[in-house]
């Protein structure tokens, strides 16, 4: 699964090890490789991948209230529900939707101010995409796409508390919804956004963003922005 299988492998260099250490993880780690074993003729009948399997669940299932134990318990929790996901991925198993179900109420139990950022941030992400997606279409059918989704856009963006992390990786969403803008307050909202992020991290390219952005604005509503993104040599992040 890994992309370059170096000294960098994490399944060498943090699941086995882990494995050593935890039944829970162990289970996990060979009910998987069970699983890739079983698909060799010569090899079908030395192990029972589903006995394994059924056995890393159980194993599961002894440890879901993740309340009662340490962050360092619930890693390796996680750890074995990612290795049999990723196993579910592999051998295209039906139970892939419910192995994931599984991670995500973990990690949401495991870290709750996390959980509540990336859903934020994923429902901006997705709004930008629609912004981006609508711009796209109603210059191509000759329609103006609705205000109200960058109205949208900012309430969202309004309800993402000042302590929660994951606020940086809001900059591109950012860019796509305040280059659709074209009422000058949600202009100066998004500019001072752009501004905040840029003082905090001092990335030079939030910089070249927003002098990008008041070259949109000066040429107004009509402009097909989408058009001049390729043309843009810079990365916006």
């Amino acid at each position: 699964m890994v992309v370059i299988d170096d000294r960098n492998n994490g399944w060498r260099s943090l699941v086995i090890p882990l494995a050593c250490m935890d039944e829970l993880v162990m289970s996990s780690v060979m009910a998987v490789s069970a699983f890739h074993l079983s698909e060799r003729a010569e090899s079908h009948h030395l192990v029972n991948a589903g006995m394994l399997y059924s056995k890393a669940i159980l194993n599961l299932q002894k440890r879901q209230d993740l309340h009662q134990y340490d962050i360092h318990s619930r890693y390796r929790i996680i750890v074995s529900i990612i290795v049999l996901l990723l196993g579910m991925m592999v051998n295209g198993s039906s139970d892939f939707p419910i192995m994931f179900r599984m991670l995500q109420s973990a990690l949401d139990m495991s870290y709750p101010t996390h959980s509540r950022a990336l859903d934020l941030i994923s429902k901006l992400r997705d709004q930008a995409f629609q912004i981006y997606l609508n711009r796209a279409y109603s210059v191509q059918a000759g329609m103006t796409a609705p205000a109200d989704l960058i109205s949208t856009f900012k309430q969202m963006l309004e309800s993402f508390p000042e302590a929660l992390p994951g606020e940086h990786v809001l900059v591109w969403p950012i860019f796509i919804a305040a280059s659709e803008s074209h009422d000058p307050d949600h202009q100066q909202f998004f500019t001072r956004l752009l501004e905040k992020q840029f003082h905090r991290n001092g990335f030079m390219n939030i910089a070249k963003a927003l002098e990008s952005l008041r070259r949109i604005w000066a040429r107004g509503a009509d402009e097909n922005w989408t058009a001049l993104l390729p043309k843009q040599p810079v990365l916006v992040m």
